[in-house]
Parts: C-alpha cells; sequence; structure tokens
C-alpha cells in the first residue's frame, strides 16, 4: 500500500470496510472508483470473492483490487472504454471465446507491465507470460515485439494482443499452456461476470 501513496497522495482515503482496511481512489470524470486491499486474503475478506486479485466491473465502474494488481485492473478498464475489449459471454465458438480471454488477459497484463516493469506481473502466468513474449521478440519480427514494451500506445497493445491470440498463430498451442490455469481459474469468472461486460 505504501507504494502507492506517492502516486496521488491527496486522493486516497482510509477506510474500514466489512472489517478490512483498504484504500479508495475516488473516481475523476469518466474514471472508475478504485478500491485497493493490501493483499488478496483482504480482499477476499471484504468482497468473498475467493481466488481473486482484482477485477473491474463495468455496470458499476469500480475497480477492486490488492495493490500490486491496480494496474493490471485499470487496463481492463481502458480496454472496455475504447470499445475493442472482447465480451466473452457473447461468443459462441470455444476457440473464439479462448482468444477472447487470452487477448484480454495480455492486453492488462501488457498495460500493467508498461506502467510498472516486473513489479506489475506477480501472477504466474503473468510472469511466465513476459518470459516468452521476450523470447518470442528474439524470433519474429513484428514491429510492436521489436519495440520496448514501455514505449507502445495503448492501442498498439491492443494490437499486439490481437495479433498474439490468433488460433492460427503457430504458438497458440504454448500460450494457452502459459495461461492455462487462469483460463480454468475461477478468477476467470469473477473477472468475466456478466456484470463486467467483458
Amino acid at each position: 500500500m505504501k507504494g502507492l501513496a506517492p502516486l496521488v497522495p491527496d486522493t486516497f482515503s482510509s477506510l474500514k470496510w466489512r472489517d478490512t482496511i483498504m484504500f479508495e481512489i475516488p473516481p475523476h470524470g469518466d474514471q472508475p472508483l478504485i478500491r485497493v486491499f493490501d493483499n488478496s486474503d483482504e480482499l477476499q475478506k471484504a468482497t468473498g470473492h475467493r481466488v481473486c486479485h482484482g477485477y473491474f466491473d463495468a455496470k458499476e465502474n469500480l475497480i477492486v483490487a490488492t495493490a500490486d494488481s491496480v494496474a493490471h485492473e485499470i487496463g481492463h478498464f481502458k480496454d472496455f472504454r475504447s470499445g475493442r475489449m472482447k465480451v466473452v459471454g457473447e461468443i459462441d465458438d470455444p476457440q473464439e471465446r479462448i482468444e477472447a480471454r487470452l487477448r484480454n488477459e495480455i492486453v492488462a497484463i501488457l498495460f500493467s507491465y508498461a506502467k510498472c516493469g516486473q513489479g506489475g506481473a506477480t501472477l504466474k502466468h503473468e510472469v511466465k507470460f513476459l518470459d516468452w513474449i521476450r523470447y518470442l521478440a528474439n524470433r519474429e519480427d513484428h514491429s510492436l515485439l521489436q519495440r520496448k514494451i514501455e514505449s507502445l500506445k495503448f492501442s498498439e497493445i491492443q494490437d499486439l494482443a490481437e495479433w498474439l491470440t490468433l488460433s492460427t498463430q503457430s504458438w497458440f498451442d504454448r500460450l494457452q499452456f502459459i495461461f492455462r490455469s487462469y483460463l480454468t481459474d475461477e478468477q476467470f469468472v469473477l473477472t468475466y461476470h456478466a456484470s463486467s461486460k467483458g
């Protein structure tokens, strides 16, 4: 929590919520209300969601996240607001649904990494993906792969995620393997619940 305070010192308010300490960042304009918890145990106590580091709820315009996952959830928010986020619940084809899940998660991972560096990747699949994309950058000649992630505009992050997650790519099986726990995790249900429109 202490690491976030210097970013927006005047906007934090410490709240006691359901016997849990969290910080709240009030919304500005169309930005979401952000509730930041110290860790996933605190988040679970407050929300009842198990195995959860955070989520973005579009209906409520709300981000609930651990301190380590705020940037990741902001990535989901930005993706949703851009109109390019894939609405997984509206996709019938199982293969296209997997592509959409991966695409949405990769956008958030790349955005978080661009803003926070390696500290923005806290879950195993995020770290493995970032290692893999560095490996891929040495083998594939794609202009966005050849640039530093930090230098990419958000729309370029989205373009890269969409290109990476095409099921026709030779590495698609490897990508599914990296994200296997994410694709079967309860976290998916929470992040892409109908109320999140994602």
